[in-house]
């Protein structure tokens, strides 16, 4: 029984990490970048990622293999689907496609609620398809301009931790925690900083850094009476984070 319950849970493990072809949606963002609009009716989508090649094969290369170097790069879209011309969608594409007007595209899987790829495109292919006894189709292709970004792979700054700070005799214990968003990576160092509540913004201490396992921290040999400013800052591979906002205590001696 532990062995067929193990094999369901690796097997629903693995089917809610797959992805659905008709998970994935393909939007536009309108001209004036306000509202990203999916395309109405769509079904089929491809994502073409080709490279140019370089032959650099000579007569003495070894074992007669050619052999080659990568060129540049290239990207396009395949969709096609139902046409549904009053879209504001549609209107968009047609205004494209006869203007020659740049489109800012998004690929999302509105599963995951998650973005995967973007990037410019020109709409170079557009027809309609009006079959006798079928559902009249359209088919499009964008072709890309620039970089097609891969936005689940882009990794940016985390989100400023939140502090507390707890007072002592001498002391002000600090711990901070992991805001939901990490930028796409795991937080690998953390950064307390300590100053005068009085002093200004350019007085703040040399950064205590420790590794993310440890989120806590005490600055020790305070003043008692004396209220302290501290902040904390996160590092991930995309490098810090804003700073906390900055809390304050006053150490004060125990009563006698």
């Amino acid at each position: 029984m532990a062995a067929e319950t193990e094999l369901y849970d690796q097997l629903t493990s693995r089917l809610n990490s797959a992805t659905a072809g008709k998970d994935i949606l393909l939007s536009l963002w309108n001209a004036t970048g306000d509202k990203l609009l999916a395309l109405a009716g769509q079904q089929g989508l491809t994502i073409n990622r080709d490279k140019d090649t370089v032959e650099v094969t000579s007569k003495d290369t070894q074992g007669g293999w050619k052999e080659y170097l990568g060129g540049f790069k290239e990207w396009s879209i395949d969709n096609d689907g139902v046409y549904v011309r009053s879209d504001e969608s549609h209107k968009l594409l047609i205004q494209a496609y006869e203007n020659d007007n740049l489109l800012l595209i998004k690929v999302t899987n509105k599963k995951t609620q998650t973005d995967m790829f973007g990037g410019l495109a020109i709409v170079t292919s557009y027809p309609i398809e009006a079959p006798y006894d079928d559902a009249t189709t359209y088919s499009i292709t964008l072709t890309g301009t620039g970089a097609l970004v891969d936005l689940e792979s882009t990794v940016t700054v985390p989100d400023a931790p939140t502090l507390t700070a707890t007072a002592g005799d001498g002391q002000v214990a600090l711990t901070a925690v992991l805001p939901e968003n990490n930028g796409g990576a795991d937080v690998t160092k953390v950064k307390f900083q300590a100053k005068k509540a009085s002093d200004g913004d350019d007085l703040w201490s040399a950064p205590v850094v420790q590794n993310a396992d440890d989120l806590t921290y005490s600055f020790s040999d305070l003043t008692n009476g004396l209220e302290y400013s501290f902040r904390a800052i996160l590092t991930n591979e995309a490098g810090d984070s804003a700073a906390s906002e900055v809390v304050s205590a006053t150490p004060t001696a125990p009563e006698p």
